[in-house]
């Protein structure tokens, strides 16, 4: 079964540099589908470094949001995201039937990203406890917390600052995703996205058992935050094959303590 990691944040916090990155360090060891804007496949069996998938579809709807964005169409965009959100399901089990991958990384998290982002492009969810914009999205996205959800914490200052220096690094270079301005990429809006962030983890803290990782990325490069991930990664796996292990040496163990049980 695929181990699954989330990583999350405000726009310009570093998500698809640093996963980029870490696809690059886990590849050589295991097949890793990354789904989200964009979706590939890189692994030690995967012919080219990385086999992109879905490309003609997630440019669309790049492109239909980007549109929707320099309108100031909230609607149009919020439509556009609850669209891509049925979109990402789909793609989530035609990559899993198909690949099987062994590390699956997510772009974003469906439910905490759908939960939050909420408050901007639904203003009325603002009233709501992050309690019941959680079940909510959830519920839409029919989708189930990863084993490791990791949160990149930047100042929206920052995050400003690396947004409007990749747009202008986008005019300048042949990208394979020109990802242009999102609506919501200003100081108020990502100054609210962090405090609906830490309201969701606060309360994801304190009522679940989901395993939650916060890299703080004002203060380190990408590849320093890659590198922290990558090794989250790599250590969550080791303990889970740990764990794995001594499940069927006990279960081994219980057998064997049954069958002689059985002779006497």
């Amino acid at each position: 079964m695929a181990y699954k990691v989330s990583v999350t944040g405000i726009d310009g916090c570093g998500k698809s540099t640093a996963i980029s990155k870490v696809v690059d360090e886990l590849a050589s060891q295991y097949l890793i589908a990354k789904i989200g804007r964009p979706t590939y496949i890189s692994g030690p069996e995967v012919s080219k470094s990385r086999e992109y998938l879905f490309t003609g579809l997630n440019k669309g709807i790049e492109g239909v949001n980007t549109f929707a964005s320099n309108l100031e169409n909230r609607l149009g965009v919020a439509s556009v995201n609850i669209f891509n959100v049925f979109l990402w399901s789909l793609i989530n089990k035609r990559v899993f039937s198909k690949y099987n991958p062994e590390i699956t990384i997510y772009g974003r998290d469906r439910i905490i990203d759908s939960a939050v982002y909420s408050t901007c492009y639904f203003p009325f969810t603002r009233k709501w406890s992050s309690d019941l914009r959680l079940k909510i999205a959830q519920a839409i996205s029919r989708a189930k917390f990863s084993d490791t959800i990791i949160y990149m914490d930047v100042d929206p200052k920052v995050a400003v600052e690396r947004i409007e220096k990749r747009i202008e690094e986008e005019k300048k270079s042949e990208i394979n995703r020109k990802k242009g301005w999102q609506m919501h990429e200003n100081l108020r809006d990502l100054t609210n996205l962090k405090h609906y962030f830490a309201e969701a983890l606060d309360y994801l803290y304190g009522h679940s058992n989901i395993d939650l990782h916060i890299i703080k990325v004002n203060n380190k490069s990408l590849q320093e935050v890659a590198n922290e991930m990558a090794q989250t990664i790599f250590d969550k796996i080791a303990k889970n094959k740990t764990r794995s292990i001594q499940y069927l040496t006990n279960l081994g163990s219980n057998n064997i303590q049954k069958i002689s049980k059985s002779f006497k």
